[in-house]
């Protein structure tokens, strides 16, 4: 198990660096809308907090190691409901979009 860890760590870190490239140089996707389908954690159901806007799922938790933004509602997140103007820049990576920039209108 320890191994595997050593092994990832180089992993990890090339793919924060990648990210931190990305958002650097705004080399991302932009989607801009209102919140829909946002569906919050639940206590021993469901961990993970998703919106979508304009069609783009987006899903995160406060648990697990992930890159991107990931602060549920549940511990003060600023996404709490349907219906809030954003500005996301995200990138997909393994089939999830991963929150680089994150804009909410007041």
């Amino acid at each position: 198990m320890l191994i595997v860890f050593i092994i990832n760590i180089p992993k990890q870190y090339s793919k924060v660096q990648s990210l931190k490239e990305m958002i650097e140089n705004k080399s991302y996707s932009i989607v801009e809308g209102v919140t829909v389908d946002f569906l919050p954690p639940v206590e021993g159901l469901r961990y993970n907090e998703s919106f979508a806007v304009n069609g783009i799922k987006f899903e995160y938790s406060d648990y697990g190691i992930i890159e991107g933004f990931h602060k549920t509602s549940k511990n003060n997140g600023p996404i709490h409901q349907n219906g809030q103007q954003v500005r996301i820049g995200y990138t997909t990576i393994d089939n999830e979009n991963l929150i680089l920039r994150l804009e909410i209108a007041k």
